[in-house]
């Protein structure tokens, strides 16, 4: 949808102004619904069961492109056989892996030591038990898979709300490794937040006949370790999920400049149920998806499979502007589990390889790299505007970021898992081309190494479990603080011999095992080591390791042949090029950059974002004249917020806005606006170019004492508070253990301006958020702690980006 359809309402300009790009939008010829060949088993062995190996749905693991052997795999069909098949294989002291119908995962977890390890496959684990209506959950067997449990709830008119974007995941891999959809609303867009019970098989002692079988319920410590275990507490049997009635949903796209994606895009993504955007940094645009739900009786029965999810031709690729079927207009409307995820080309009847999934490692298809992570969101915008630096610097080099669909930017709340998402932040998912030899460099690897790099170390991004190359997983525990540490104490007590883990999977946990490979010649150049010297790139082909361009401290596999640089790849095929081709190529580039968006200024380069907030006395001609100040000077306003207080003479305003800082310097927007103040009698006129000034400076202070009227005047500037808000208030220490011993079903936090006074500053925010007799103490302190970070982020975001202005005595305008 996103990108086809949209293409085909672009019409020519864009197909023509492409077409002309070294990289083409290729987009694999698709056929209609039919017959098709679903991916080969995981698993193959060369006898009965034994003798095996395991790979993934990709055929190749991005962790590094080695085969995996085991021993063995049994498939049990119960918990009865599964409970045998762990038994018999700690008694043995063999090491376990848990495989699923389709191993989605690209990293190795499903990867035993050695060669004789066993794996525990949960193909026959696919029942759906039990859906009660009434207590609005469902139980299944670990196997189930995603697109089987959707439609089994819609024909009990429910349904799972917050979802990955495929069909075709097991439950069990589903929360193992936190798959998620894209939500900032309920718990989230992760089902690992929405299980309410788990039955989960591990190694026991000799006493317990080396199995023991746990069953865990809301308000058991441990189901927060076992929501997202990464298979390294043993196979989880069964899961109960929360689900809800069914309803339908509303989706429709729009298409803008990304000159402000930074400002807006988490104020879209709390707009939105399902929002997400496609982000294409070369082209300059995003494409917003407005996704609702909306009552049943709203008429529509649209469905949506993902064009790369449906089945492709095996034998070419065509660069095609295709269509949907019967595609009529937005908005889409339609049952709520026929739009929430795609994957036709896993689940139709086999046909000799005529046609597949794109992907499939049998015929020679798309072979990708996928970079996953998420971003707090108070560093989100700096994140975007870097990238975007990176663009403006060197354009080319995302131009295949945007020929894999761009990057997708997903939106997530915090969880409860202990290796869940730790709080509110913003995810960015984008795939890009591998080479098929190891050791063969990629034209402008570099950039996406830039990318990688400074989402992770300088954004400190955290990476999504079951994608990403290996050097995303660098040390990445420690980001988990506490609940990294919770999570290894409980697998220490379930697996003590440690017989679910692996090389990989300690690594990854921070136990040792295997880094991100050896350093060695060429170890750059699929993504097994950052490059610390030439050798690890490829100095013999002209790809040397150098810093980045934005994020200084990155180190990425450049290329630098200088003569070649001064050719196209399109000139170098010939010695003796046609002499129109030059021209052509001077067309091509004028006309990229030249190519614009209905609104969108001519020269994006020079564009910068504004805020103006404003207060003076109420008068006529206010809003007409803050406009015009900034159409004057060829600006354009993206929004405007005004407030005039019932009976007070007295105007408010915030303004957003975008300016070309080369017509309109800074100095001088400065002067328009102070005289715009001077003919108003303003009180208050700030303007803040974030680009262009510097930046806040931002002191923490952790301390419990009340801060005295001499300090705060002395300080000079503004404090903010948070503090706990507990309904009804408890007086005295442990105010969190009264409030539950109490059994309190709200908690709160308010953020506030330090005064004198204590706790009786003007609000900036507050939030709150409801408890249940399920939470113990623990889960109890965790939400409200989480809930003070989140009020007091939000709080110090609202007053970094100019939307606190004080009001009347003691009240804020928060806009």
């Amino acid at each position: 949808w996103e990108t086809l359809l949209l293409m085909n309402k672009m019409g020519t300009q864009l197909s023509s102004t492409l077409a002309i790009c070294t990289i083409l939008f290729t987009i694999t010829a698709f056929t209609p619904p039919g017959s098709s060949s679903p991916p080969e088993p995981p698993v193959k062995c060369t006898s009965h069961n034994t003798n095996c190996t395991v790979t993934n749905s990709y055929g190749n693991f991005t962790s590094d492109r080695s085969v995996c052997r085991a021993g063995s795999v049994a498939y049990p069909a119960t918990e009865a056989e599964l409970i045998s098949v762990v038994a018999n294989g700690t008694r043995a002291r063999r090491k376990m892996k848990v495989t699923t119908r389709f191993s989605h995962s690209m990293p190795k977890l499903v990867c035993p030591d050695g060669t004789d390890g066993l794996l525990i496959s949960t193909n026959k684990l696919d029942r759906i038990l039990e859906i009660d209506p009434a207590g609005l959950t469902v139980t299944v067997q670990s196997g189930v898979l995603t697109g089987q449990l959707y439609d089994a709830l819609a024909r009990a008119g429910l349904a799972l709300a917050h979802t990955p974007y495929l069909r075709a995941l097991t439950v069990g891999g589903m929360i193992s490794t936190h798959a998620h959809g894209s939500t900032f609303m309920a718990k989230g867009g992760s089902p690992s937040d929405y299980v309410v019970g788990l039955t989960i098989v591990s190694p026991g002692r000799k006493e317990e006949g080396y199995v023991k079988v746990r069953q865990l319920t809301e308000g058991d410590e441990e189901l927060d370790a076992a929501r997202v275990s990464l298979g390294v507490l043993g196979v989880i049997s069964k899961i109960t999920l929360k689900v809800e009635p069914l309803f339908k949903r509303s989706i429709s796209f729009r298409k803008r400049s990304d000159t402000d994606l930074a400002h807006r895009a988490i104020s879209f993504g709390r707009k939105h149920e399902f929002a997400d955007i496609s982000w294409y940094p070369y082209q300059h645009r995003a494409v917003y998806r407005n996704d609702d739900r909306v009552p049943l009786e709203v008429p529509g029965d649209g469905a949506y499979d993902f064009f790369p999810m449906r089945r492709a031709l095996s034998s070419s690729s065509i660069s095609s502007r295709a269509t949907g079927n019967n595609f009529t207009g937005y908005p889409i409307i339609g049952y709520h589990h026929k739009l929430q995820a795609s994957g036709s080309c896993f689940f139709s009847p086999e046909d000799n390889l005529k046609t597949s999934c794109s992907w499939d490692p049998r015929i020679d298809g798309a072979f990708f790299h996928q970079t996953t992570f998420t971003i707090s969101l108070p560093l989100v915008a700096g994140f975007i505007r870097d990238v975007q630096r990176l663009v403006a610097k060197n354009p080319k080099s995302v131009c295949a970021v945007d020929e894999y669909n761009g990057i997708l930017v997903r939106f997530h709340k915090g969880s409860t898992a202990y290796l869940g998402k730790t709080e509110d932040a913003v995810g960015f998912d984008f795939s890009y081309y591998r080479s098929r030899d190891p050791l063969a460099p990629r034209l402008h690897e570099d950039a996406m190494e830039e990318i990688e790099q400074m989402a992770l170390f300088r954004y400190n991004a955290t990476p999504h479990w079951a994608k990403n190359r290996r050097v995303a997983f660098e040390g990445v525990i420690s980001k988990y603080g506490d609940g990294g540490a919770r999570f290894l104490r409980v697998r220490e007590d379930y697996d003590p011999l440690g017989l679910f883990s692996s090389e990989w999977t300690d690594y990854v946990l921070g136990l040792g095992g295997d880094g991100p490979g050896q350093l060695g010649s060429g170890c750059a150049l699929d993504g097994l080591c950052v490059c610390r010297e030439d050798l690890h790139c490829a100095p013999e082909k002209g790809y040397f390791c150098r810093p980045g361009r934005v994020y200084k401290a990155a180190r990425g596999n450049r290329r630098e042949n200088k003569d070649n640089e001064k050719m196209s790849p399109i000139l170098r095929r010939t010695k003796n090029p046609p002499t129109f081709i030059p021209q052509l190529l001077r067309f091509a580039s004028r006309s990229i950059k030249s190519f614009r968006f209905p609104g969108e200024p001519l020269d994006s380069s020079s564009i910068t974002y504004g805020v103006h907030v404003f207060q003076c006395p109420d008068g006529r001609g206010i809003v007409a004249k803050l406009s015009d100040c900034i159409a004057s000077r060829g600006g354009n306003i993206l929004g405007a917020d005004v407030f005039v207080p019932e009976n007070k003479e007295v105007f408010y305003s915030r303004s957003e806005f975008i300016f070309d800082h080369v017509k309109w310097p800074r100095a001088q927007m400065e002067e328009d606006f102070m005289e715009l103040s001077r003919s108003f009698n303003a009180t208050r006129s700030v303007v803040r170019v974030p680009d262009l000034d510097p930046k806040y400076k931002i002191a923490i202070l952790a301390s419990k004492q009340v801060l005295s009227g001499k300090f705060l005047r002395s300080y000079g500037k503004d404090v903010i508070n948070i503090h706990h808000g507990l309904l009804p208030s408890f007086k005295g220490g442990f105010p969190s253990k009264q409030a539950f011993d109490a059994g309190v079903k709200l908690i709160g936090a308010t953020s506030h301006f330090v005064t004198e006074e204590l706790d009786s500053g003007p609000i900036i925010e507050q939030m709150v958020e409801r408890v249940t007799h399920r939470d113990n103490l623990r889960s109890f302190i965790q939400k409200s702690e989480n809930l003070e970070k989140q009020c007091l982020a939000k709080a110090i975001k609202s007053y970094c980006e100019l939307r606190v202005l004080p009001y009347e005595h003691n009240k804020t305008v928060v806009f």
